[in-house]
């Protein structure tokens, strides 16, 4: 089950920035998940309470997902974010982070662009940002 989350049209605060920031250090995860064959920058956060994922979906947008965990009488909520929208949520909080400096900085290189889909160029980018995003992640 997932929701589409609408980014504000308001220009975020400072504060909020810091905020999502130290939500995301402590409980997020900067990824590039492969399928067949292509990859794609994400950023997730999860938590067995929702409230707290709603402040980066309304900051970001992306989706809200509910899952079912084996042996755990809660469900996870999971907020995420991709593609290019990573790229853009990371940079706004990037001054505020202190633990996922490293995969923000490697994510801002990151190429996204759909119009080049298919360059070896930007594959083997992608491959490199994906090892040192996992590198960094430990």
């Amino acid at each position: 089950m997932a929701s589409k989350g609408h980014t504000s049209n308001r220009m975020p605060q400072a504060t909020d920035l810091a905020w999502a920031a130290g939500f995301i250090d402590g409980e997020g995860c900067v990824t590039v998940g492969e399928k067949d064959g292509h990859c794609q920058l994400a950023l997730k956060a999860g938590n067995t309470v929702k409230a707290p994922l709603l402040k980066p979906q309304r900051l970001f947008g992306g989706v809200m997902m509910k899952r079912i965990v084996d042996r755990s009488p809660k469900p996870q909520w999971v907020w995420q974010v991709g593609g290019a929208a990573t790229k853009q949520a990371l940079n706004k909080i990037h001054p505020f982070l202190t633990v996922k400096t490293r995969q923000a900085a490697i994510a801002a290189v990151y190429p996204v662009d759909r119009s080049i889909q298919g360059n070896a160029l930007k594959n083997i980018l992608q491959m490199e940002c994906r090892k040192a995003i996992m590198a960094a992640n430990g």
